[in-house]
């Protein structure tokens, strides 16, 4: 199974907001991601306003990830 050895990889940087954005369009896509951002676990979201905002994707997802949030013909939205 994949899943047993898999990492977790950076798919982008993102600045604050558009982050979640991409996170949904990945999930519509039954890609798992997490978004790592320093706002004390969303508590205080402001502190993160004006910095990079990684998300991550399984590393078997990378490629799949990559081409959907570059808006690659091999993976049309929808």
């Amino acid at each position: 199974n994949e899943n047993n050895n898999s990492k977790l990889v950076a798919v982008n940087t993102f600045l604050h907001g558009m982050t979640t954005l991409a996170q949904s369009n990945l999930t519509s896509y039954g890609i798992y991601s997490v978004i790592s951002a320093d706002d004390c676990g969303g508590v205080e979201p402001h502190m993160s306003f004006g910095s990079s905002i990684k998300l991550y994707v399984l590393d078997f997802d990378l490629e799949k990830a990559c081409g959907i949030l570059n808006g690659d013909e091999n993976f049309p939205s929808g």
